[in-house]
């Protein structure tokens, strides 16, 4: 549009001016192309005329300016002609311009659909990821919880067992001492070692540990029963030497209760009767008969072998059986652990 004016303007300035016609009749093919009316104004071709009737060319003079009416129409028509082109460029650039603001707006609206539909697509997709999610996290709490339940379980299982394999241990241990003490008691040899085994082996209740303590005092040995019955021969024989009676007096008092004569009384009596018992081996029913009657200083030394052994023998029984007790229930709580 701007070279159309420009060409406008110069078209008039050619006619106002003749000589500068070709030099704008050349610009105006240039920038209006071959054919342009403009060019057709400012600088026309001439007819072409057979070659026998061409005048020679006239001299060179200066062209007189065209008459002013002439001008003025050539300025006018060039001027309508220019805004005619300007007027049909305008609109076509118009109607291109409408165009692409069309093509824009459809593009907008297709934009706007697609991110419409791509929010869409994401809103639906989060919320699909998101409710799988809270699904599958759902799922792995309920199997997390019930497989911490079983290893729970499992562990309190192996604890119960364990408790009970110790406590097993433990009473096999017990008994196993209380076992040894009992022979070594019985054999009357030394039990230090056991008693200091079966305490460190503790703790026990309190009847146990008042058992333990008595059976300690005799710890370098027990006096075995063979040991009362020799003690008792020369215990006898000085209680006989004193109060005894011959042996043929005795027969014979013997002979006498056998037919309904009353029974011997006295010191005699009792040395017959701690005799009988001993001879069976009930040596401390024999030592309190003794410690009862006059006869006491003679025996008092073998009374007090007595005393120890039956407090030996007494506290270890009760430790034995403590012992088969604990063991007892310790195979029994396995049992059950097992099941």
């Amino acid at each position: 549009m701007l070279c159309a004016a420009i060409a406008v303007a110069g078209a008039c300035t050619a006619l106002a001016a003749p000589w500068l016609g070709p030099r704008i009749g050349a610009r105006a093919t240039h920038w209006l192309g071959q054919g342009n009316a403009i060019s057709a104004v400012v600088s026309p071709q001439p007819a072409a005329a057979p070659p026998a009737l061409v005048a020679p060319a006239p001299a060179t003079t200066d062209a007189a300016p065209p008459p002013a009416a002439s001008v003025e129409a050539v300025a006018a028509e060039a001027a309508r002609i220019g805004q005619d082109a300007m007027r049909a460029s305008l609109a076509a650039v118009d109607a291109r311009i409408a165009a692409a603001t069309d093509s824009i707006k459809e593009l907008r609206d297709d934009a706007g659909r697609l991110e419409a539909n791509r929010q869409t697509a994401l809103a639906s997709m989060v919320a699909e990821a998101t409710k799988a999610g809270q699904e599958s996290l759902r799922a792995d709490v309920v199997a997390s919880t019930a497989g911490i339940a079983g290893l729970d379980a499992r562990i309190a299982q192996l604890q119960a067992a364990a408790t009970a394999l110790d406590a097993r241990i433990r009473s096999a241990n017990v008994l196993a001492l209380a076992n040894g003490l009992r022979r070594n008691v019985d054999a009357g040899v030394p039990i230090d070692h056991i008693c200091a085994a079966l305490a460190a082996a503790g703790p026990f209740p309190a009847p146990i540990d008042d058992a333990l303590k008595t059976v300690s005092r005799y710890a370098a040995g027990v006096p075995t029963m063979r040991d009362l019955a020799d003690s008792f021969e020369p215990v006898n024989a000085r209680m006989a030497e004193r109060f005894g009676t011959p042996w043929v007096l005795r027969s014979w008092a013997r002979v006498k209760t056998l037919f309904g004569a009353p029974a011997p009384a006295g010191n005699d009596a009792v040395l017959d009767h701690v005799r009988s018992l001993v001879a069976v081996g009930r040596f401390s029913e024999a030592a309190k008969v003794l410690d009862a009657s006059d006869l006491a200083p003679f025996a008092a030394d073998w009374g007090t072998m007595v005393r120890a052994r039956a407090a030996a023998v007494g506290a270890t029984q009760i430790i034995v059986e403590y012992a088969l007790t604990v063991t007892e229930a310790a195979y029994a709580s396995q049992a059950a652990t097992a099941r």
